[in-house]
């Protein structure tokens, strides 16, 4: 892992960078902060004793962008998806923190508490009571 998809070399080059659900970020799940903590972390955020980086971390910023606009360029729908902004269709989340203040190694810990998803909002009312 350590030398496979050197991230920031490939992201400092100015190249265009797309992460998706099936990039290898360690531990198999569908969580999509997980991959997030391993992009500016480079390591598995469920083996709390890994001492050295699997390669070259990059900035929370960057790992955004490359899961976000890097997806939707890849998909030839930067123009639709990838962003928020006036036009685009308006999917996102709300977090329980804010990931630039907290601990990188702790982005695992965040909890989705709104997902909004083409102008609609995702939350049922027993998630409701949840984030309560």
């Amino acid at each position: 892992m350590k030398y496979f998809a050197n991230v920031k070399k490939t992201v400092d080059s100015g190249a265009h960078v797309a992460i998706g659900s099936d990039w290898p970020t360690g531990a198999m799940d569908a969580n999509p902060l997980r991959m997030l903590q391993v992009l500016v972390t480079r390591r598995d955020p469920y083996e709390k004793s890994a001492d050295e980086p699997l390669g070259d971390t990059i900035g929370l910023e960057d790992a955004l962008r490359v899961m976000t606009l890097g997806g939707a360029y890849a998909m030839r729908k930067a123009d639709e998806l990838g962003s928020i902004e006036r036009g685009k269709s308006a999917d996102m989340v709300v977090l329980d923190r804010n990931l630039f203040k907290i601990d990188r190694s702790s982005i695992i810990d965040t909890r989705v508490v709104y997902t909004i998803f083409a102008a609609r909002s995702l939350i049922t009312p027993k998630c409701q009571r949840a984030i309560r």
